[in-house]
């Protein structure tokens, strides 16, 4: 994903220089940064130059849905098997991490080139997974505007929707992230942090660096 000159980066950019940026983002993209900041928390999980923490979180979306892999679709002996703990695609975090503790190929194997680089090693370590399931990683929200539908099973088809799922604490409240609370928004506050969503969507790249980049104009 390579995504550059937002709206809201010219509109940074142009704070930074003591300027008030209004040319670049609209009063409703203004007040929803206000709000993702502040009142509606967004800053908690989406943080930093890419707005991710990197980290996992059960934010209170159903394991459910067309093609989304359920506990009663990974029976014993299957190749999503939720019973041994095989393959179990509905566990999130705690089905990678048990992958990523039989793996020969981690940062620390000898196949690394830096066998000694321990930015990992919390995970290596964690030794009861369960607690873990139903946790699914914070993603970025450059260009998100453009990247529906949204949650890890495609649940929503809107901005809109999203914003109003974390309005309301979310819809399965089982292992979610005490985080995840009702917020009292109302439809204008939704209304502004959609905008500001949408403010993050980056400037078509320049041709210069298209060239270079070993892929068609094209394909982008």
């Amino acid at each position: 994903l390579i995504s550059h000159d937002s709206p809201f980066d010219r509109w940074v950019a142009a704070r930074e220089r003591g300027e008030d940026g209004r040319e670049h983002l609209s009063p409703a993209a203004e007040r929803g940064a206000r709000l993702f900041v502040g009142d509606a928390s967004c800053a908690e999980c989406h943080r930093g130059s890419l707005l991710t923490d990197n980290d996992f979180h059960d934010i209170g979306v159903p394991q459910d849905g067309p093609f989304v892999p359920t506990e009663a679709t990974c029976p014993s002996g299957a190749s999503c098997d939720c019973v041994a703990g095989r393959n179990c695609l509905p566990w999130g975090l705690a089905d990678g991490l048990a992958k990523l503790h039989t793996n020969g190929f981690r940062r620390d194997s000898k196949w690394s080139d830096d066998p000694t680089d321990t930015s990992r090693a919390a995970y290596y370590d964690v030794k009861d997974l369960a607690p873990l399931r139903g946790r699914w990683r914070t993603p970025g929200l450059r260009d998100v505007a453009i990247t529906a539908p949204y949650m890890h099973t495609g649940r929503y088809p809107t901005l809109r929707e999203v914003v109003r799922h974390y309005n309301e604490g979310g819809v399965d409240p089982a292992g979610r992230d005490p985080k995840v609370v009702p917020l009292g928004l109302g439809d204008a506050d939704l209304d502004d942090l959609v905008a500001f969503m949408e403010s993050l969507t980056g400037a078509p790249l320049p041709e210069a660096l298209l060239s270079t980049s070993g892929v068609p104009p094209s394909t982008f």
